[in-house]
């Protein structure tokens, strides 16, 4: 998932500036090249959705989650008596 969201991110960023220079090229030579012009725009909302496939929020949030049911089974109280588990106790 990373390596696809890396890899698309790439060709975005290089598609978008081979058409922002091409853009620029035209502006200073007093012409216009739309089609460069709207590729430009459409490599800009298209990084979006690259970007989320994996620098979302919720594979940020994935891991708290899952760390919490690794530790649940280990929570029992301290051996020798009773009161509740400490992280100390628990990581021993």
């Amino acid at each position: 998932m990373y390596l696809t969201c890396t890899i698309s991110l790439l060709i975005c960023y290089i598609c978008w500036t081979i058409t922002m220079q091409q853009t620029m090229s035209a502006i200073a030579r007093g012409a216009t090249n739309n089609a460069a012009a709207a590729a430009t725009i459409f490599f800009i909302f298209a990084y979006s959705p690259c970007y989320n496939i994996g620098y979302n929020a919720l594979t940020y949030s994935e891991s708290p989650q899952s760390l919490v049911f690794l530790l649940c089974p280990r929570l029992q109280p301290p051996r020798g008596g009773g009161g509740t588990p400490t992280l100390a106790s628990t990581l021993s």
